[in-house]
């Protein structure tokens, strides 16, 4: 595959044949249009499977670099050949997805060259995520933020618990304060699946997810926010029910330190969460875009629709 051109911000979909199939992408406007003119700036990571640059790639062959089409060019990188996911040709539609095996495989952020990369976040983030697990009873770690940074320190993640009956989606914030020696604290929003938000179990599901961190609030409930909608984003769905782990052990001036800096600045870990319990994902991404701001109505459905229109809308849900 030509490596060059890593750089080139301007990346469109794949416009060409694999597989037999024909490949219909983003030439001169399109869904990629929308997304980069809502975006804008605020773009942290953008992974989309029919990114042109990937068109070399074999079918189901390992996947080194899944490249950033957004400004910031953070690719997702993994240089070990056993822990590679792969990519496959006719994932969804006719149209390529990334495949994980739910054992070692994992993606971490990094520059054109494989270095580790860190993410500028602030404290307004949000993720769009179009997904597929096994049919299993596994926990299903999708993404999560991994950091050195210092104390006080918070990140985010997103998973699959399907452990649970029904199916939960577990979306989270975590990090650590110093109170009184250095304390781990967590806090997560659980959607039971059939209460308002589908399961990603043996289908694609396009997720919208915001998380904020609140200046001036004590404990780490209030201080963080995290929300879940369907591909429709239209409004939040309501929470199930939270978890905590020592949210107590947030003050307010760790609220606004964390607030100040935002989630730290380090790796992104995607097709894992860091939590050991959530595990790998055993299953596909298809199109993960993280961004550093909240969508309005508007501008979360014309980026929802637009990721649907570059999958083919069926089988999306």
């Amino acid at each position: 595959m030509n490596r060059s051109g890593l750089g080139a911000k301007g990346a469109k979909s794949i416009s060409s044949t694999q597989a037999g199939r024909s490949r219909t992408g983003d030439v001169g406007g399109g869904p990629d249009k929308v997304i980069r003119s809502f975006g804008g700036s605020d773009i942290k990571g953008w992974y989309d499977a029919t990114n042109i640059l990937l068109a070399g790639t074999a079918n189901n062959a390992d996947l080194t670099f899944w490249y950033d089409k957004g400004p910031d060019q953070t690719h997702l990188h993994q240089s070990t050949a056993a822990e590679k996911p792969h990519y496959i040709h006719d994932g969804l539609n006719g149209h390529p997805v990334v495949r994980g095996d739910g054992s070692d495989d994992v993606y971490k952020t990094a520059d054109a060259g494989g270095t580790a990369k860190n993410v500028d976040w602030g404290a307004s983030c949000s993720a769009f995520v179009l997904v597929k697990a096994a049919n299993d009873d596994n926990n299903h770690g999708i993404f999560g933020g991994d950091s050195g940074g210092s104390v006080p320190k918070s990140r985010f993640g997103f998973g699959s618990m399907q452990d649970e009956n029904p199916d939960r989606m577990r979306i989270e914030c975590f990090g650590r304060v110093d109170n009184g020696g250095e304390v781990n604290f967590q806090v997560d929003s659980f959607y039971n699946t059939g209460g308002g938000i589908p399961t990603c179990r043996n289908q694609f599901v396009l997720y919208y997810l915001e998380y904020k961190i609140n200046a001036g609030e004590t404990g780490a409930e209030d201080t963080f926010t995290r929300s879940a909608y369907t591909k429709e984003a239209v409004s939040a769905v309501s929470t199930s029910s939270t978890g905590e782990t020592n949210e107590n052990k947030v003050t307010s001036s760790d609220a606004n330190a964390m607030a100040a800096k935002g989630f730290d600045t380090d790796q992104m870990v995607v097709f894992k969460n860091i939590h050991t319990a959530m595990g790998f994902l055993d299953g596909d991404l298809a199109f993960l875009l993280f961004s550093n701001k909240h969508y309005s109505l508007k501008e979360r459905q014309k980026i929802s629709k637009a990721i649907q229109q570059i999958y083919g809308y069926s089988g999306i849900n």
